[in-house]
């Protein structure tokens, strides 16, 4: 069973990706809705194995949670979900030389757009 962690400050979004998660994975899913709360459950959590993660929420941005994976050396694969891509941000430089398993999934996306991605992340 694969852990992964959501990350998005709108719910019906978590939920959505968790349905779709959960119908093609065995997976444990986390949820949080800031980058605050996301950074908490990294550290907490043993064996994540991916996290998807908004750049635009409250207490926290997507480019939060990144440094800290980075600062940390932790080596969780990192897909950012947002409408504005990584190379937009100075935060996310580096981000697919970093993990090659690192990836940009641009809002909105289509279910199989997303499985592809996660089986992208999780195989290379």
């Amino acid at each position: 069973m694969i852990k992964i962690l959501i990350v998005d400050d709108e719910i019906s979004i978590r939920d959505i990706i968790k349905h779709y998660v959960l119908s093609h994975f065995e997976a444990d899913v986390l949820e949080a809705d800031c980058g605050e709360l996301a950074i908490m459950k990294i550290k907490e959590c043993q064996g994540l194995e991916l996290i998807l993660c908004d750049y635009r929420m409250a207490n926290g941005d997507g480019g939060a949670v990144y440094q800290f994976i980075k600062e940390s050396g932790l080596k969780i694969p990192y897909i950012m979900m947002s409408t504005d891509p990584p190379e937009k941000y100075p935060v996310f430089e580096g981000i697919y030389t970093e993990n090659v398993k690192n990836s940009f999934l641009p809002k909105p996306f289509r279910r199989d757009v997303l499985i592809k991605t996660l089986k992208e992340a999780l195989n290379k």
